[in-house]
């Protein structure tokens, strides 16, 4: 598969930023908003796309989580080199996976949400293995019909009603693909959905077979004496009379 990479320097490198880089998967699937700050020895690096979550650190301050990044050494060698020599060669640069294939490989992992939420579930998307897409949402319309969300950011412009616009931080660049991809997120959701049922089935049958089990009564020492007197009342009864030979006058 083929990755193609395209950086644009900053007009205004402000705080460390000196550009962004944009990532094309196969043609098909991109991720962008990658940006690229000046480090130590004023040598570029690059930082994944990112949001700030509910968590904090150890020093109070605000965990941010990925929007996406690679989860193997191999593809970030690659990808971050093909970013650094575009942004400073000014060229776009491609490398292969060498996956053999026009389109990438993709695994889809998805957890319910539980509730009437909006949300129903967030999914998380593997590209060939070494590149993952994370806060990949599926949500549910005021018609009941479930649809795909993808990670996007909220822009300083606004549409016709006064409200933020969202841009999408990745996302399928083709219709064939976005219907591929989409397809399989809710197919994934179903089955994580059908698992989680089963389970809860399972339980339940559980409890009624615990319930309907008649609790074994215990038998105080006081009752075992009791028992015991019955039971030698009881062997007493059925014993033969015994009959006493009665010895004849003289």
């Amino acid at each position: 598969m083929e990755v193609a990479v395209k950086t644009n320097p900053y007009a205004k490198q402000e705080n460390g930023k000196l550009g962004v880089a944009n990532v094309t998967f196969g043609e098909c699937f991109k991720a962008r908003s990658m940006n690229i700050y000046k480090g130590k020895d004023n040598e570029p690096f690059v930082s994944m796309p990112s949001y700030p979550t509910r968590k904090v650190d150890e020093n109070e301050r605000t965990v941010f989580q990925d929007y996406c990044h690679p989860i193997t050494k191999e593809f970030r060698e690659q990808l971050y080199g093909a970013i650094l020599e575009s942004f400073k060669t000014g060229q776009d640069v491609k490398f292969d996976t060498g996956t053999g294939k026009d389109t990438p490989d993709i695994a889809i992992t998805v957890v319910p949400i539980e509730g009437d939420n909006v949300t129903k579930a967030l999914a998380r998307m593997t590209i060939d293995g070494g590149f993952v897409v994370n806060n990949i949402s599926i949500k549910e319309n005021k018609d009941g019909e479930l649809f795909v969300s993808m990670p996007s950011v909220k822009t300083n412009l606004t549409d016709e009603h006064g409200n933020p616009e969202y841009r999408d931080v990745c996302y399928p660049t083709t219709k064939e693909f976005r219907e591929q991809l989409n397809q399989q997120i809710l197919d994934t959701y179903q089955q994580a959905k059908d698992i989680a049922m089963d389970g809860v089935d399972e339980k339940a049958q559980q409890t009624e077979k615990d319930t309907v089990k008649e609790p074994k009564e215990k038998t105080s020492i006081r009752g075992k004496i009791k028992e015991g007197q019955e039971k030698a009342a009881e062997n007493a009864a059925k014993k033969p009379e015994t009959k006493v030979k009665q010895t004849p006058e003289r």
